[in-house]
Order: structure tokens, then sequence, then C-alpha cells
């Protein structure tokens, strides 16, 4: 639920706004007053909230007009790892909900949420469900990082809907979750 505003190349323009940063209250506040808190959390499961991506990008075109106008996409941290390995600037629908701009029911950008916002749909990474493969590892980053040049990259999901799969999908193993059918247990 952070926001990162990046070039066409997926350089960052700035630091990154983490979820728990709130300086876009009064973005919420305006978000709220042009949607309605209800209609907000129909259409994306969420309260308006400066904690969310949509506050975040319009507090940037107030107070950072600059890095604005220079972006080419606003990413999640996943999504900004998956543009640098891969060129491709995608999301799935987990991390797209946590931006207030997510329509739940359409799996799409939402519509109203993006005109109250102010903020063109052009400025967000195309939606994909969380097992997709989204692209390839591109030769720089592999080269770099010492993969597989062609290394196929799934766009993933947030933490919380990737643990849902149910009892005997995941294990914790050190600090890792490894989601995986665990021998023995019933799906």
């Amino acid at each position: 639920m952070g926001c990162i505003a990046v070039d066409r190349q997926a350089n960052p323009l700035r630091k990154a706004i983490i979820w728990a940063d709130t300086r876009a209250s009064v973005q919420a506040e305006a978000l709220v007053a042009q949607v309605g808190m209800l209609a907000a959390y129909r259409i994306t499961g969420h309260r308006a909230s400066p904690s969310y991506t949509a506050a975040k990008i319009m507090w940037l075109r107030q107070n950072q007009p600059d890095v604005f106008s220079r972006t080419y996409k606003f990413l999640q941290v996943k999504d900004f790892i998956v543009a640098r390995l891969t060129g491709c600037f995608v999301s799935d629908y987990s991390d797209a909900s946590g931006t207030n701009l997510y329509d739940l029911g359409d799996h799409a950008w939402s519509p109203l949420m993006l005109a109250a916002s102010g903020l063109s749909p052009a400025l967000l990474p195309e939606l994909h469900p969380s097992t997709d493969v989204v692209g390839q590892v591109t030769q720089q980053p592999a080269a770099a990082l010492g993969l597989l040049a062609g290394t196929p990259v799934v766009i993933g999901g947030g933490m919380e809907p990737a643990l849902q799969p149910g009892p005997g999908w995941w294990a914790k193993v050190g600090p890792t979750t490894i989601l995986a059918r665990l021998p023995g247990l019933a799906p």
C-alpha cells in the first residue's frame, strides 16, 4: 500500500512513501468528500485513508508537482521489483486493492475513484491475477543478480491474500513463508 513513482525505465523518481506514512490525510478527506465513505468502501473494500496509494499520489501531485509530472507509473513495492526485472508495469488484484482506486467487483481500476481523485488510469499498472506470469527476467538484471535471462516472473500477491489457500498449503521455514502443498494434509 505504498507509492513508488517511477519513470519509463522503472527508475524511482523519489523515495517510496510507505503505507504507514499518513501525510496525505487532507487528500483522503477529499476522496471521502467526492465519493462518500460508504461508496468508497463498497467499491474498494477499504475506507478511504491516507495509508492507501490514491491519497499519496494526490499528495505528490499537490506537493511535488515536478515528480508527479515526470512519473510514468505509480507502483507498489513488489510491482517495482517486477518492473525492474522485466520492464513490465503490472500489479495483481490484491495489491491493487490497497490503492483505494481498485473496483473489487469489476477487477479493474474504478472509474469513479479515479474521477474523484483526478487521476488517470494511465498512471497505474496493468492488472493481473496473482498467479499470472507477467514477463521474463531481462538481460541486464539477470547479469547483475546472477539470474538466468528469460526466467519467467509471476506477479504474486499481497501477504494476507497469499496466506489464504487453507490448511496444509503453507509452512513457516525460518524467516520465510513458503506456499506449497504439504504432504498428508487435506486441501
